[in-house]
């Protein structure tokens, strides 16, 4: 056995550039782990978008719930002042135009 193999601590794509023939089986078998190190990294990012997404979408429910919720209660249980009712009706009225146009662009336009 040489040291890459005694070695517990070894890179299985360095192993197979260094201790075998480059033959195509090898160069098939490096290729495929290659692909998995880069579908891990793809993976990573994929569940960094959606966390930002789930993150954003939490808020924006928020948002639009406090907003109903000064609306629609009489005033001994509101918390909020009006000049801040009025800002969060602005942040509401742009999440909701966002949503809209967001489902518009996605359902209502057809690729060619």
């Amino acid at each position: 056995m040489d040291n890459y193999s005694k070695n517990k601590l070894h890179d299985p794509i360095k192993d197979l550039t260094v201790t075998q023939k480059n033959t195509t089986e090898n160069l098939d078998e490096l290729e495929i782990k290659r692909q998995k190190r880069s579908f891990s990294e793809e993976n990573w990012l994929y569940w960094i978008r959606i966390g930002f997404m789930l993150l954003a979408s939490c808020l924006s429910i928020v948002i639009i719930f406090t907003l109903f919720w000064h609306i629609l209660v009489p005033r001994e249980w509101r918390w909020l002042e009006e000049n801040d009712i009025m800002l969060i009706k602005d942040i509401a009225i742009t999440i909701i135009v966002g949503i809209l146009l967001s489902l518009g662009t996605t359902y209502l336009i057809r690729k060619k």
